[in-house]
């Protein structure tokens, strides 16, 4: 390699040296200052919570008749006044939520005895299972995921797994 090249080399790797020392130490006074601005976020987020929390702890006597009103409205009247507009729809889509609802689909006929079912109702939907969760359509006859519940089998079908099986 040729005199200049060397020299061209060897300013390179200082120039990259330079770079990555400034990069470090930016990042360290930037860090430092990052620190230092979430320590006075924080003291400055608790100075203002302790002195709002001071204010409503002891209201002032000139502030009192404008509140007193206001938290009567709050206490009574609003709660009244939500109860009567929200009470229903409240009332309804609870009873949907915990119990279940006539009006849910029974059991298909292909679910009967199939150890996927799961049929509960959650929040107004019932989960037939987990591979056909709103359930098998109405004109289907056969279900490729049916697995039937080893104790429906008949005896005969039983016949077919290990004795020690039906013991586990």
């Amino acid at each position: 390699m040729s005199n200049w090249q060397t020299e061209l080399r060897d300013a390179i790797d200082e120039f990259t040296q330079d770079m990555e020392a400034l990069v470090d130490e930016i990042s360290r006074d930037a860090m430092g200052a990052l620190d230092r601005f979430v320590e006075l976020s924080d003291n400055f987020v608790e100075d203002v919570t302790n002195t709002i929390r001071q204010e409503f702890e002891t209201p002032s006597p000139l502030v009192m008749p404008l509140v007193t009103p206001i938290t009567n409205f709050l206490d009574r009247d609003l709660e009244e006044f939500l109860n009567s507009l929200l009470g229903p729809f409240i009332d309804s889509s609870m009873e949907d939520f915990n119990s279940p609802n006539s009006s849910m689909p029974q059991a298909h006929a292909l679910c009967e005895n199939c150890e996927n079912y799961h049929g509960q109702s959650y929040g107004g939907t019932q989960l037939v299972c987990g591979m056909h969760p709103y359930g098998p359509d109405i004109n289907q006859t056969e279900c490729g995921d049916r697995s039937i519940k080893p104790t429906e089998l008949k005896a005969e079908d039983r016949s077919s797994f290990p004795p020690d099986w039906w013991n586990s």
